[in-house]
């Protein structure tokens, strides 16, 4: 590409700008710039440039884990797209400054290095590194019109300047105008459709799922139930228990509201020293801000210091800005105390008769708040069977009906929601609670495992002064989820207790410590890349060289090679070198393995200083020699023909 120079140039200079990473955006320009005042440049093969290669593809790979290990606030993606250019710059410097200025098609594609293989093309790496330098430019997510500016005159000076001359001008500026106004008022369509499909994504989840985040929630798709086996967190407990993520208090067209959405800070409470608290521990990976799975009556939780922990007068607990992956304590009462509201009360219409007919069924009437709660658990467990399974029905409320009077037999929520109005119409305040129940003990690491499939729901009740759990949900639910496990849950779990190793050491040693080895991994693998690039045979003078080739006469190194009468053949038939042409390429263009092998010995022959050994030397005459007997029998053929 005849403006090469300047398009590298100036997109590395767009990077450095947006980026703010001025230093090493001009060590890149300096070494790009001396380029052409530089006479020396490396004789590369094949084999070395796709190593230079590999090593662009081995930083970018060590920097997506750096990225992930350290404590970063930037997504490990956008770091790469930040630093790119850095990344692939050897790619570019093996092109500029090798003796080729090519680089072979294969080295950016692995499927293209077999023998077998037989497209040799060679490719100019110069706008295609300016291009993603500019993407590398947007990783700064500047809020302004100046990035998409600059991006349209680059690329617009790219196709004035380059183009094919069977476009008029005129056309390329109406393509050219036509992309740019499409491009521009196209990113704001897709920001659009990104803010309407985020919505939408999120409701889609609710419809199976529970969002703490929201002041709502539904008793679920009312059908088949999709788990999943990925492990949430790690918890050190004494035994199992139920850890509470949100609760609702307000019903009414199918769904759950919560009445109290407002977060306030949260501070450990004075009395978090106290010799009755338990203690639990919690081992657990954040990728965004969430809600947290506690249980009841938090005292303190330690371990999270540098995040902002907020709550809502129901018990939800929300951690902002949290590391990566933490292993924290909760100290805690078991005891949740909140004042209760008359929304704590309501029963909706639609469900009084089956309450009426249950609650005389089952003699609430004349019992206390304590026996209520214990005869409506031991009604569901007795009665009722736990299934993943239920016909699909649109009216929530119907459904819960028919789980009363007809199933009786569902999932977690039925057995939540029905409890709820049950302990309603006999009197005690009570509340739709979502979180997880702790069960799944793992002896080889003594630690609870708590997957996603482990989230459950059930009713909490107001009774002598605070809040307790009623789960009527029957206890072998564990175990028919157990069974649906997926075939691949062995080996998720070896990913995900290989990754929590990996955070627990790196906040073990420190990042400092981290970074130490890291230090030593970098300086081991340049060091390799530094004799690697040894190994490659070094031309003192790139400009004498082109002078040799350009050269006429006979006493310059190399001369009465034996390649220059295959040279000669290919000239009387009309296909020639082009003029701007390097030898391989034209070798390759005539897509001949045996002419490509002794364009290797005739290049060696002519510019390395070593030369030929006299048995290489008489290797190239002979295989020249073959080649052309080979060719006159071919053409004798021909003729015959």
């Amino acid at each position: 590409m005849k403006y090469s120079t300047f398009f590298v140039g100036t997109s590395i200079g767009i990077w450095g700008w947006f980026n703010q990473t001025w230093l090493v955006a001009g060590i890149l320009i300096a070494l790009v710039l001396l380029n052409p005042l530089i006479s020396w440049r490396w004789d590369l093969n094949r084999k070395q440039i796709y190593r230079v290669v590999d090593l662009s593809a081995v930083l970018t790979l060590v920097m997506l884990v750096y990225g992930y290990l350290t404590n970063s606030d930037t997504n490990p993606i956008y770091s790469i797209l930040k630093w790119l250019p850095v990344l692939i710059a050897p790619v570019l410097l093996a092109q500029i400054y090798s003796l080729r200025n090519r680089l072979p098609m294969a080295a950016l594609f692995y499927a293209m290095r077999s023998d077998d293989f037989r497209d040799h093309r060679e490719i100019d790496f110069s706008l295609p590194f300016a291009t993603l330098a500019l993407m590398a430019a947007g990783a700064a997510n500047a809020q302004s019109m100046e990035y998409f500016v600059l991006v349209a005159i680059f690329v617009g000076a790219i196709i004035w300047l380059e183009h094919p001359g069977q476009f008029s001008k005129l056309a390329l500026v109406l393509i050219f105008s036509t992309a740019v106004v499409v491009s521009y008022f196209g990113h704001h369509g897709l920001t659009q459709l990104h803010a309407y499909v985020q919505a939408k994504s999120i409701e889609f989840i609710d419809d199976w799922s529970t969002n703490p985040f929201k002041n709502s929630t539904s008793i679920g798709q009312i059908g088949e139930l999709k788990l999943s086996d990925q492990i949430e967190f790690h918890v050190v407990a004494d035994g199992p228990l139920l850890l509470h993520q949100s609760s609702y208090n307000l019903y009414g067209n199918n769904v759950w509201h919560a009445s109290d959405i407002m977060f306030k800070p949260y501070d450990n409470l004075a009395t978090a020293n106290a010799d009755n608290l338990k203690h639990l521990e919690i081992i657990q990976g954040f990728g965004a801000d969430l809600v947290l799975a506690l249980p009841d009556g938090i005292a303190a939780i330690e371990g999270l210091e540098s995040s902002t922990i907020t709550r809502t007068d129901l018990g939800v607990f929300k951690i902002s800005e949290p590391p990566p992956w933490a292993r924290y304590q909760v100290k805690y009462s078991g005891i949740r105390l909140s004042d209760e509201t008359r929304t704590d009360l309501r029963i909706p219409d639609q469900h009084r008769h089956w309450l009426s007919s249950v609650s005389e069924k089952l003699g609430l009437q004349n019992q206390s708040p304590e026996q209520i709660a214990t005869t409506i658990k031991a009604y569901f467990l007795n009665q009722f069977s736990y299934t993943l399974y239920t016909p699909n029905q649109s009216d929530a409320d119907q459904a819960l009906t028919e789980f009363m009077h007809e199933r009786h037999a569902g999932h977690c929520e039925y057995f939540a929601m029905a409890p709820v109005f049950l302990l309603r119409y006999s009197g005690i305040p009570a509340r739709l609670a979502n979180g997880y129940s702790v069960q799944e003990y793992d002896p080889a690491s003594g630690m609870y495992i708590v997957r996603r499939r482990h989230s459950h729901a059930w009713a909490i009740a107001k009774i002598g002064g605070s809040w307790r759990a009623v789960d009527t949900t029957p206890s072998q639910w564990i175990e028919v989820e157990a069974e649906n496990a997926g075939k691949f849950q062995a080996l998720s779990d070896w990913f995900y207790n290989g990754f929590s190793r990996i955070n627990q050491w790196r906040v073990q040693a420190g990042i400092a410590g981290f970074k130490i080895v890291f230090g030593i991994f970098l300086v081991i693998l340049f060091s390799y890349l530094g004799w690697f690039l040894y190994k490659g045979k070094r031309r003192p003078d790139s400009s004498k060289i082109s002078e040799v080739i350009r050269s006429d006469g006979k006493n310059w190194s190399g001369s009465d090679s034996e390649f220059f009468l295959i040279e000669r053949y290919y000239k009387q038939r009309g296909q020639a070198r082009n003029e701007n042409e390097s030898i391989f390429s034209w070798a390759r263009r005539m897509r001949d393995t045996d002419l490509e092998n002794i364009v290797q010995l005739h290049y060696r022959y002519r510019f390395d200083p070593l030369g030929l050994s006299e048995k290489q030397r008489g290797n190239l005459q002979a295989s020249v020699k073959q080649w052309l007997e080979k060719m006159q029998i071919h053409n004798r053929e021909v003729l015959h023909d």
